[in-house]
């Protein structure tokens, strides 16, 4: 996966929230690498394991 955009008028409706509970709960992808670059959206990645390299920077074993 490259990149998720949701679009505006659908934001702030759990629809980031129900991919990345997807993709985080799917076994065949339970030994991927995660890796992401973002400036405003830490904690919802952060409910998903993620953890905070630098400033932008975040990533998940």
């Amino acid at each position: 996966m490259c990149d998720v955009i949701v679009d505006e008028k659908y934001r702030g409706m759990g629809v980031g929230k129900a991919i990345l509970e997807m993709i985080t709960s799917d076994n065949r992808l339970q030994d991927m690498l995660g890796m992401l670059l973002t400036e405003n959206v830490h904690g919802l990645y952060q409910q998903f394991g993620f953890k905070k390299i630098d400033g932008i920077h975040m990533g998940k074993r």
